[in-house]
């Protein structure tokens, strides 16, 4: 199992989605994918780099807002690809398998995180803070993945359409309308996407093809150029009446910025032959699991409190540094089998093709 966000199981070009039965079987990973996610895991460390390093008003930086638009809806749309295949190979096994590969490393990053904040503030003579229940969502994407999983599993057991329109309805309506659903506000905005990303793959949609490409950077452009910074969605739009005349249009639009990002991205990385061809966008899409979570302690313990503020320019050469570092810190733990199964959900010869 590689170290990537994602509860699929890649297949090879040549493999039909529904031709995937019985146990679970090494095969050649797809470097398609794995240019794609090497590119979103640099794209989300460069928006990182603009949030903690360079300061000021990241909201209304114009490449941060490009990032934001798409990046996370990607990788919700990607997980999802392969939702379908993983389940149909593990079968009454699919919950265990994504729970090991992606709750385990979730709570031990929330729990070593929780205990180096308290250690720190041992150190420095301060009483730490009392932690409240959301610490376990610093990895919160790992945990929304999972929720999709489990979500969808139950969904591809009901065979009437009614049931598995219901099974989407259900887990909508409770994120939107209970404040207290597990990382509510990204799940209403990101679960469309996971499952967009399922039908999308089961159905042989050319994600890649030049009409999705075209009509996708049009969309995109326009929803770029109407994009303000106070449009933030990762919450529920439903939760707060007062803001509903507002957050709904907003979030209906993101949606669609969201979309027009994936299609726009995936149609340049298959057009272009030398992305395809880079062994080091492949090696980082492998592991973007790694690189998500290690990144998470370079800003949080060492950037944010001891590190100055830099210019917009040098928060390039930042997220080269950053990416080459998780991923050779990964490489690092990995050799340590018990570390790589807390950390990154690793376990030793289950590495799959792409999940």
């Amino acid at each position: 199992m590689s170290a990537d966000p994602a509860i699929n199981e890649q297949q090879t070009p040549a493999e039909h989605p529904g031709n995937t039965a019985g146990p679970a079987t090494k095969r050649a990973r797809d470097p398609y994918w794995d240019v794609v996610k090497g590119l979103l895991i640099i794209l989300m460390v460069l928006g990182h780099a603009l949030q903690y390093a360079a300061g000021g008003n990241f909201w209304g930086d114009p490449l941060w807002m490009g990032i934001y638009l798409f990046h996370m809806p990607l990788f919700a749309l990607v997980s999802g690809c392969f939702v379908f295949q993983s389940i149909r190979r593990h079968g009454g096994k699919f919950i265990g398998h994504i729970a090991k590969h992606l709750l385990v490393p979730a709570i031990f990053t929330a729990v070593a995180c929780l205990a180096i904040r308290t250690a720190l503030a041992y150190g420095s003579g301060e009483t730490p803070e009392v932690p409240s229940f959301n610490f376990l969502y610093t990895a919160w994407f790992l945990i929304f993945i999972f929720e999709c999983g489990v979500f969808t599993w139950v969904m591809a057991l009901c065979k009437p359409l009614w049931w598995r329109a219901a099974w989407f309805a259900i887990p909508m309506t409770l994120a939107l309308l209970c404040p207290g659903f597990p990382l509510a506000g990204q799940f209403t905005f990101l679960y469309p996407f996971f499952l967009l990303g399922a039908w999308a793959h089961h159905r042989g949609w050319p994600l890649g093809s030049l009409w999705f490409g075209i009509a996708a950077a049009v969309l995109y452009a326009v929803i770029y150029c109407v994009f303000q910074e106070t449009w933030y969605v990762y919450r529920t739009p439903l939760a707060s009446l007062e803001d509903t005349a507002h957050t709904v249009p907003i979030y209906l639009v993101r949606m669609l910025g969201g979309i027009a990002g994936c299609f726009l991205l995936l149609f340049v990385v298959k057009h272009l032959p030398f992305l395809l061809k880079s062994r080091i966008l492949q090696s980082l899409g492998s592991s973007t699991l790694a690189i998500y979570l290690l990144q998470i302690y370079f800003w949080d313990f060492i950037w944010r409190p001891y590190c100055p503020q830099i210019n917009f320019w040098l928060c390039f050469p930042l997220t080269v540094a950053v990416v080459a570092a998780c991923y050779g810190v990964y490489r690092l733990c990995r050799r340590i089998p018990a570390l790589g199964f807390l950390m990154f959900g690793e376990q030793k010869g289950t590495r799959s093709a792409n999940g």
